[in-house]
């Protein structure tokens, strides 16, 4: 580039798009900001680094519960399977809680700070959902387990803010 100050900064994110399509969801997370500089029609990248995730806490996990799960989450599920997946929650930032399976009957808690949800079906059909806003930030318990003793099967849980 002959002179730099005429060139247009641009600036922009990588998203990584996550689908499923066994259970039609779909995520998205920015995984990277980029830094670009535009001059007579070139593009040159001048800056790459991590996009801020403080408020973005993103978990897609697959799981199956069964043999060699525990059973009776927090003395609540007798005879159920759960398996615990601990996450970073930012106060103030609403978070949408999903476990889907189209094999078992989802059953979800949430544990942390005082806080004890449940839920069983607010997903839709057998799919378990919570949405939560946490009022401190930190890392909360969300144990996946179903409804009926004894259950086995896959499973996805999905953290979205």
């Amino acid at each position: 580039m002959d002179d730099p100050a005429r060139a247009t900064p641009v600036e922009a994110n990588v998203v990584l798009a996550v689908s499923n399509p066994s259970t039609k969801e779909n995520a998205m997370k920015t995984v990277a900001s980029l830094r670009f500089l535009v001059y007579a029609g070139l593009l040159a990248v001048v800056g790459l680094g991590v996009a801020p995730t403080s408020a973005q806490a993103v978990v897609i996990t697959d799981g199956t519960l069964g043999a060699g799960s525990a059973t009776n989450p927090l003395g609540l599920r007798p005879g159920c399977h759960y398996q615990v997946h601990a996450v970073r929650l930012t106060a103030g930032v609403t978070y949408t809680i999903d476990m889907t399976s189209n094999v078992l009957d989802s059953y979800l808690i949430l544990s942390g700070f005082g806080v004890q949800i449940q839920d069983d079906d607010s997903g839709g059909n057998l799919n378990a959902r919570i949405i939560f806003t946490p009022t401190q930030t930190g890392v909360y318990n969300i144990y996946t387990t179903t409804f009926g003793a004894g259950d086995r099967g896959s499973y996805r849980l999905s953290v979205l803010p």
